[in-house]
């Protein structure tokens, strides 16, 4: 059935950008160990990969160094290798064991900085319930527990948009600690919660750890957080000729949005665009970069209609489009 698409989405009221590196932010800041370490403000999300981190904690029955298919892929700078669990059935993963963690050998993150892990599988280990169910998130200071957390979903994420070189297939998601720890941390780790067997989690995939919120609105000021030079502007098909009237999609309050029609006329789609500008000659935003839209649809599914996400590159070029399954 060839299906309708809408280049967007209905009653849009934000447009969010999620970044897979480094995040602004008062808590988001790391630094050195030592006396009077320099202290570094984190603009974007950062993996905790390179020379400075390493896998410190895997399950009783698998030792660091001993072969682990893959396991130095999850501290290496490619972010779109991951690290799979050996086949070793009759390890059991007690409640609070290690699956794997990693530590930061020359920073301390702040104590409010949020940290998680990117990891892939079947879609029903990846469901958010399971997910709570199965796994923590530990904090850890020079090698002390100081607080263990459950998991949330990050919500943009299953939007499963991804550009440039970084695909991590249509079942990546971001974990995250739903709490942060009382102590500035180094090290952190996804833990099996309720002692589950290593074969029964094989399938799950672990691209890195990081560190750091990843949300920016595609509104003012908000965007300026990100880089300062960047200037949005909005059109859609509901005001395609006087374009302020559009400008509910870029303000900063997020209560409201443009209603777009979901009916083709004309051959044409309704559809929403945001366009942000820094004023250089390469991309407002790297490969990598995430986006999507939040919006409520309405008589949606029941008009046959797909939204479609579509990602331009400065001169209107579409780079990569991603239709939203409802």
């Amino acid at each position: 059935m060839n299906l309708k698409k809408l280049k967007a989405a209905l009653l849009v009221a934000v447009i969010f950008m999620l970044l897979p590196l480094n995040a602004v932010g008062q808590a988001n800041t790391y630094y050195d160990k030592g006396q009077n370490g320099q202290r570094h403000t984190l603009k974007e999300r950062m993996a905790l990969v390179g020379h400075n981190c390493m896998v410190s904690r895997l399950p009783d029955g698998i030792e660091v160094g001993s072969g682990a298919k893959n396991l130095s892929n999850l501290c290496d700078e490619n972010l779109d290798n991951y690290y799979a669990l050996p086949d070793v059935a009759s390890v059991t993963l007690l409640a609070g064991s290690p699956i794997v963690a990693v530590k930061d050998m020359k920073h301390y993150i702040d104590k409010n900085t949020k940290a998680g892990f990117k990891i892939s599988g079947e879609s029903n280990v990846l469901n958010l319930e399971v997910l709570k169910g199965n796994y923590h998130i530990r904090f850890y200071r020079d090698g002390n527990i100081i607080k263990t957390s459950p998991v949330e979903q990050l919500g943009f994420t299953v939007l499963n948009l991804s550009v440039g070189n970084i695909d991590l297939g249509n079942n990546a998601v971001d974990i995250v600690a739903a709490e942060q720890p009382e102590q500035d941390y180094d090290e952190i780790a996804l833990v099996g919660q309720n002692g589950i067997k290593i074969d029964v989690v094989k399938g799950l995939k672990i691209y890195y750890a990081f560190v750091g919120d990843i949300e920016y609105t595609l509104t003012n000021p908000k965007i300026q957080q990100y880089d300062k030079d960047i200037k949005l502007n909005a059109k859609s098909s509901t005001h395609p000729l006087i374009e302020s009237l559009n400008n509910d999609l870029v303000d900063d309050n997020l209560s409201n949005g443009i209603v777009i029609s979901a009916l083709l006329q004309l051959g044409s789609s309704g559809y929403a665009q945001i366009i942000a500008k820094n004023g250089k000659s390469t991309e407002t935003f790297p490969a990598g970069t995430e986006a999507g839209f939040v919006y409520s649809d309405g008589a949606l599914i029941g008009a046959g209609v797909t939204p479609v996400i579509y990602l331009l590159d400065k001169d209107g070029n579409e780079i990569y489009h991603k239709a939203i399954e409802q």
